[in-house]
């Protein structure tokens, strides 16, 4: 006959190995498995930043749908990020964006750059835009489009400051009045 205190050891000995074997098998086996699709380290849902001017008065507003910061990525990726800029409301809606925690310019793709109300004033589109990170200058080295009532130019290359309201476009610049 086995005694109790070495039956009680023996036993748990046992359960101990068989709750080891069971975590290290369900570990790698969701690890095996490939239609998981990869998540990123961290996520926000709707973030949203407002930047002051020395004065406290808001001089810009960035907002997103998602933030999201992957491994071994410098930066953050923005999904779907609107940018407002200066006092005259210009409004920058993008498909997507980067975002950086150092003075590296805010980076948005896929973009159109306009005064509110959007059917009131000019529209810019263009591939990509850089804002600095104090919002004062935006620049694209892509092709744009500026279209302004009947009017329609093409160039390739601009920069924006928003706060003096000036517009420069570079390279190649055509207009047409319909």
């Amino acid at each position: 006959m086995i005694p109790i205190r070495v039956w009680a050891s023996t036993t748990l000995a046992a359960a101990t190995v068989a709750s080891a074997l069971l975590y290290v098998y369900a570990g790698h086996h969701g690890k095996n498995d490939t239609t998981a699709a990869p998540q990123p380290d961290l996520y926000i849902e709707r973030p949203r930043w407002q930047r002051f001017d020395r004065q406290g008065h808001p001089a810009s507003l960035l907002r997103a749908q998602r933030l999201e910061q992957w491994s071994g990525e410098d930066g953050a990726r923005l999904v779907a990020p609107q940018l407002q800029l200066g006092t005259r409301q210009w409004q920058a809606d993008a498909a997507d964006g980067r975002l950086y925690g150092d003075d590296r310019p805010l980076e948005l793709r896929q973009v159109v750059l306009y005064r509110q109300p959007r059917a009131s004033g000019p529209q810019i589109e263009t591939g990509e835009l850089q804002v600095s990170s104090d919002g004062s200058l935006v620049e694209s080295g892509d092709a744009v489009v500026l279209r302004s009532g009947r009017w329609h130019f093409s160039a390739h290359g601009l920069r924006f400051d928003p706060q003096r309201q000036r517009l420069e476009l570079f390279n190649g610049v055509r207009g047409i009045h319909e």
